[in-house]
């Protein structure tokens, strides 16, 4: 009897962790299919259309870094250089609906699609705010890269590529040789 119970037991606790997978696999499906879900297709100016529609939904306007980051995704598969001006109008869109503002479309548009660097902080050349911090400026600089990597694939520009990787180099020296003088200054 006692062993009859234990079984009842593992069949209601298997039961119960079944009834909760599907429940979760239930509403990860609402939730694809809701008014806030990112596009399935894989044609940009679509799935640009689809974007707009679903965040123009006050209810949807906190999803724009997943709908950015999938239209980034659906252009890598179809990169052409009319691209540039696709993500250009969409995030010209997004800053005059307010879903973003003007400083963060300027920076997403040129962290991808353009050789200036926006990791690297304003006051470079600043002993004391740059130099205490040129491992974190550095990482930043690298992760920057290779988004503009991406960026060049969807633009199909390897151009972008070389002079961001460029840009990339002199960036490095110019710190180096802003903090080896600010020690020497300091010394």
């Amino acid at each position: 009897m006692k062993v009859q119970n234990q079984i009842k037991l593992l069949l209601s606790g298997c039961f119960a962790i079944v009834c909760l997978a599907l429940s979760a696999c239930a509403s990860n499906f609402m939730l694809a299919e809701g008014p806030c879900a990112v596009p399935s297709t894989k044609n940009l100016d679509k799935a640009i259309e689809h974007s707009r529609n679903a965040l123009s939904d006050h209810y949807c306007s906190s999803d724009f870094e997943n709908h950015f980051d999938n239209l980034l995704r659906v252009a890598e598969e179809n990169p052409s250089a009319d691209n540039n001006r696709r993500f250009s109008n969409f995030l010209q869109w997004a800053e005059t609906t307010g879903l973003i503002g003007n400083t963060k479309a300027k920076h997403r548009y040129t962290r991808y699609f353009s050789r200036t660097f926006v990791a690297l902080p304003d006051n470079y050349s600043n002993c004391s705010s740059t130099c205490p911090r040129v491992p974190k400026v550095q990482s930043d600089l690298r992760a920057e890269l290779v988004e503009k990597e991406r960026g060049s694939r969807i633009l199909s520009n390897k151009q972008l590529m070389l002079d961001a990787h460029q840009d990339f180099e002199k960036v490095q020296l110019l710190l180096e040789a802003t903090c080896i003088s600010c020690q020497a200054n300091a010394s």
